[in-house]
């Protein structure tokens, strides 16, 4: 991959909290100056008290605190005005010396999520009505899906338009969007505008849920108490040329974009989450072609999430750290604590900050905060006073800024001072677009109602799936096709992702619904609540963004060059397409392109340049090349597409094109021209030139479930056409025969207290038929015993414990420590020699952790026991070089006095498989349950196999552990499906304990049936607890709860000191 040609800042303006322009925001920069926040209830129109709650609360935030602007930007739409008062002001400023652009060949490119907020205010008047709920104010004047957002904003500009949403990240991407559109001749100077005017109820909601909002509502980013981030609203746009150009038209550069690098984390971490390795690859990418010790500063992202600051930290250090010399330090700030984070403009303010740096020559305080302690041990530091940049003896000033999305999406460009050195005026020739070899594609046109999809490979499962928004689904899908017959772009450093997806989907519009409907009653009915908008889940959240149209291919197949959904007008998608070479030649190997129209269809294409496909060998379905008249015009089948909107209707129109180029690819035709044209003039020549090879079969899924796509609603997608309804091409996925419901919302029920259970025996709780077993429950066979040196008389016991890492069960999967269930098994074992165990069985098990247990030292149980008639009452600990790592409680009872009557209840069956690595496991034989049913929260319990560690011992009783980490494994299943814990997450057992009213019999079918609760955030940790009723034949028989420490492996890591 190749740098692209620096290009020149010749134009830039600022509006920010605190800062009505570039000199007075520069003022407050200069003095650390942070702008006042402000509560957004009379913004919202609503009662704080319907939004306001703790930390925690369902359908609440625990703030409303914003960084807003000074005064609004005019009469009409917010952000309209916002946007279109910024760019007017960065083209004056580009105006005031040399000669001036030519606007009919300037583009626009914005970097912003969603759209307007008069679109979602009139979006949500019309679902009100649909549901009859009648407004006290409906909106009026002009909704701006989009296309007409862009097209108010700068209505003077004839190059193309687009927006982009990477998130946090997207501002930085805009910037690389704009260097494409210049490269590939489509403009000759782009706009780049970073804008954030929306900040609706629905946005802090999902924050909330997160626990990314600061309860203070202060944002300290690299600080010791950093807690969160404050949102912001604010717009800064900066205006991009060729430095040639600049230079030839005499125009002011303010500073130098010289490289940027872009990268996405692939499947590194969950959505959510900041991803180490993900932020040094961009480093890499950014620095390719320049030494990093030429760097002065940097302008970190800096959200003030403790993750977020911490992985930074780490990410920066370990890039930097080699290229500085000893002992010398690198600056880095994050405008963030000034103005907030404005979330998608978040990249243009720390933009236009640097710029105004380099200008100076000054590098700029951080707010007075006790710094990261991760910071003295590292070559960064946080700067204390304005300062003067380093003497670099005539070579440019160098700055370095980053940004990273939600979704994985990563960005840092490098910046520099203009030295005024003289340069060859006139144009640069451009690279050549090379054709494009189209090695596979997919379409779902039209969508259909349902879809049947596959699992495998996915990583998460169907019914966390199920909560992802439909068109993001569709095309991920698709992706899963493609990848699944090209394994070579599957899962692979160089492979990107670009889909033109106005709004990436419907959820952002549901959930706007939903809490407008919800906030804006004191008595909300359920029933229209949920027609409007789905439970709040993390999945909902995340798929609220548009990032994740594009976002969801990379994370699910760890693709990690790039990833950016674009939206816009009806030329997006074939702008994206025509950007394809240069995205090819600069940022990726391979590419997935495509297109997705709510409500309509989605289309995927794997790109690759045609020479490296040729040179490769790859199978090509077809080439597309553009025709610049030099070549025969030969064809057997011309197609001609109007971009131009038809006025007077809503327009979501950004995947016009997908249909003519699908038809291309799937008609007999070996030949096809297409002319492009948008208001009457020639946008492009398209010429496709399909190759004979023969189709893949078709591939059966592995693991198929169904989603609904479309479901006839008139709520889930407004109207969204052009005028130009595409004729359909055939459907390569058959709608499913029917469609399983959604998860039941099962997790509000509780399980039984031990007292209650026991309670409920004592009133005639029928239980199975046990006999008693002889010899009694002892050690299961020397292999499996993991205690030796064992002491048990005089009301005292002592034993060590064994640590065998090649025992196939408790060291199945690489472990730093020891597991709990191991010492919980040596306290079992222990039990069994305390004198009067004989005829008793284990009704009570108690465990609670507070340290890790090391594998390299001895650790030993110790004891005391007190027997009465009808219990014995076992209570101790763990200990290793003095330190307690655990506490524990057993009670044993006769087996005579619970033997009950018979019972007749069916077999439940084994239910649906489970992948081991879902339950942290490498082999089959040790998953112990069977897929968690969602409908009720039952999980199946699995018999062990033959030979298998569960299967030795009593040959007609279970042991307590076998039911204790069954539903240890059934927690695993719950965490990840229901409480919304990412997959790659450490979990770690802090409590467990079993409640038995009678042996469990290894004949009789096993069930648990689950009771989660939503997890406890405490600092950088979530605890997530599970209650468990176990089921015999139906019959209750036992209570089991299960308490985990749940943290970033990253965090771990560190709390391990270095031993993971």
């Amino acid at each position: 991959m190749q740098a692209c040609e620096p290009l020149a800042v010749t134009g830039l303006a600022c509006r920010l909290p605190g800062a009505p322009d570039a000199e007075a925001f520069w003022r407050n920069v200069r003095e650390a100056r942070v702008a006042p926040t402000r509560s957004l209830e009379e913004r919202w129109g609503i009662p704080r008290r319907r939004y306001i709650g703790r930390a925690g609360d369902a359908d609440r935030t625990y703030t409303d605190l914003a960084f807003c602007l000074d005064t609004d930007s005019g009469a009409g739409d917010r952000q309209v005005e916002l946007g279109r008062h910024v760019v007017d002001a960065a083209l004056a400023d580009a105006a005031r010396v040399g000669r001036p652009l030519d606007l009919s060949r300037t583009a626009l490119v914005a970097a912003t999520s969603w759209t307007a907020p008069s679109y979602f205010e009139h979006d949500v008047a019309r679902a009100l009505a649909a549901v009859g709920v009648a407004q006290a104010t409906p909106p009026t004047g002009i909704a701006h899906p989009p296309d007409l957002q862009l097209g108010a904003i700068a209505p003077r500009l004839g190059g193309p338009r687009l927006a982009v949403d990477t998130a946090c990240a997207s501002s930085l991407y805009a910037l690389d969007l704009a260097a494409g559109l210049v490269e590939t001749g489509q403009a000759d100077a782009v706009v780049v505008l970073g804008l954030n005017g929306f900040l609706p109820p629905f946005l802090y909601i999902g924050f909330a849920r997160l626990m990314a909002l600061s309860p203070e509502g202060r944002i300290r980013p690299f600080a010791i108490d950093a807690s969160g981030i404050v949102p912001g609203e604010g717009a800064g746009a900066v205006i991009l040329e060729p430095l040639d150009a600049a230079r030839a038209g005499r125009r002011h550069v303010h500073g130098i974009v010289r490289t940027i690098g872009l990268a996405a984390d692939g499947a590194e971490r969950s959505i959510f989450a900041p991803g180490a390795n993900g932020q040094r690859l961009v480093y890499e990418r950014a620095y390719a072609e320049l030494d990093p010790a030429t760097v002065d500063y940097i302008e970190a992202h800096g959200t003030a999430t403790v993750v977020g600051d911490a992985t930074e930290i780490q990410s920066l250090h370990g890039f930097f750290g080699p290229h500085r010399p000893r002992g010398a330090k690198l600056a880095i700030g994050s405008v963030k604590a000034l103005v907030g984070h404005t979330l998608a403009a978040a990249g243009i303010a720390s933009l236009i900050k640097t710029l105004l740096m380099l200008r100076d020559g000054l590098i700029p305080p951080h707010i007075a905060v006790s710094p990261h302690p991760a910071l003295a041990e590292t070559c960064l530091m946080l700067p204390d006073a304005l300062t003067a940049w380093p003497d670099r003896d005539g070579r440019p000033r160098r700055a370095g800024i980053s940004a990273f999305g939600f979704g994985g999406a990563n960005a840092h460009i490098v910046v520099e001072s203009d030295t005024g050195e003289s340069r060859p005026a006139g144009p640069r020739p451009r690279p050549v677009a090379e054709p494009l070899a189209v090695l596979d594609a997919e379409a779902l046109l039209p969508l259909p109602e349902r879809l049947r999809m596959d699992a495998a490979g996915l990583r998460t499962g169907p019914n966390l799936l199920r909560r992802i928004d439909p068109l993001q689904l569709a095309v991920t899908h698709l992706a899963s096709e493609l990848l699944a017959r090209n394994p070579a772009a599957n899962q692979a450093a160089g492979t990107g992702v670009v889909i033109a997806s106005n709004l990436g989907g419907q959820m952002s519009r549901r959930l706007s619904r939903k809490y407008a409907y919800r906030l804006g009653t004191d008595a909300p009915d359920e029933a229209i609540e949920l027609r409007l908008g789905p439970p709040l889940t993390v999945e909902a959240i995340a798929s609220s963004l548009p990032t994740m149209c594009s976002g969801y291919p990379s994370y699910h197949f760890d693709l990690r060059a790039m990833h950016q959904t674009l939206s816009g007008d009806s030329a997006t998608f074939i702008t994206s397409l025509l950007l394809a070479p240069y995205w090819l030649r600069t940022r990726c190997d391979t590419l997935l392109l495509g297109a997705a129209r709510d409500g309509e269809g989605a289309c995927l294409l794997l790109l690759k340049p045609l020479s490296r496909a040729r040179a490769n060998g790859d199978r090509i379905l077809a080439v597309v090349r553009s025709d610049d008249g030099t070549g025969p015009l030969q064809a057997d089948v011309h197609e001609a597409l109007d971009l131009s909107p038809t006025t007077g209707r809503e327009r979501f129109a950004e995947a016009t094109g997908m249909d003519v180029l699908v038809r291309a690819l799937g008609n007999g035709a070996l030949h096809t021209r297409v002319e492009v044209r948008e208001a009457g003039q020639p946008r492009a020549v398209l010429l496709i030139e399909k190759e004979e090879r023969a189709d893949p079969p078709p591939r059966a899924p592995r693991v198929p479930f169904e989603v609904v796509l479309r479901d006839g609603d008139a709520l889930k997608a407004p109207p969204s056409d052009n005028g130009h309804r595409p004729r359909h091409h055939h459907e390569t996925v058959q709608p499913a025969p029917e469609h399983r419901s959604l998860a039941a919302a099962w997790v509000t029920s509780t399980a039984a207290t031990v007292r209650a259970f026991l309670a409920a025996q004592r009133d005639g709780l029928a239980l199975l038929d046990i006999e008693p077993a002889e010899p009694p429950i002892g050690p299961r066979t020397p292999e499996h015993a993991v205690i030796d040196r064992v002491s048990a008389h005089g009301g005292t016991a002592h034993a060590d414990l064994i640590v065998d890492e090649a025992h196939s069960y408790f060291f199945d999967h690489p472990l730093d420590h020891v597991p709990g269930i191991l010492l919980i098994e040596g306290a079992l074992q222990l039990a069994d020699h305390i004198p009067g165990a004989r005829g008793r069985f284990v009704r009570l098990v108690e465990f609670r952790f507070r340290r890790f247990c090391e594998k390299q030292e001895r650790a030993t149980f110790e004891a005391r026991y007190e027997r009465t008639v009808d219990v014995i009452r076992f209570d101790g600990r763990v200990v290793q070089q003095g330190r307690e790592l655990c506490t524990f409680g057993l009670e044993l009872v006769p087996l005579a006095t619970t033997q009950p009557g018979a019972t007749t209840e069916s077999n439940p069956g084994r239910g649906r498989p489970v992948e081991a690595v879902l339950l942290h496991k490498l082999h089959p034989d040790n998953v112990l349950v069977a897929a968690l049913d969602q409908r009720d929260g039952t999980c199946t319990i699995l018999p062990p196999p033959p030979g298998h560690f569960f299967a030795t011992g009593d040959p007609r009783l279970h042991s307590p552990l076998y039911v204790l980490e069954a539903a240890r494994q059934a927690v695993i299943q719950a965490a990840h499906s229901v409480l919304e814990i990412p997959r790659g997450m450490a979990m770690n057992l802090i409590d467990a304990r079993l409640v038995l009213a009678a042996p469990v019999p290894r004949e009789v079918p096993l069930q648990l049936r689950l009771a989660p609760e939503s997890p406890k955030r405490l600092g950088t940790m979530l605890l997530a607890e599970v209650n468990a009723t176990l089921l015999a034949a139906g019959r209750e028989l036992g209570t089991a709860s299960i308490k985990a420490q749940v943290v970033e492996q990253d965090t771990y890591r560190r709390s391990r000191g270095g031993r993971a």
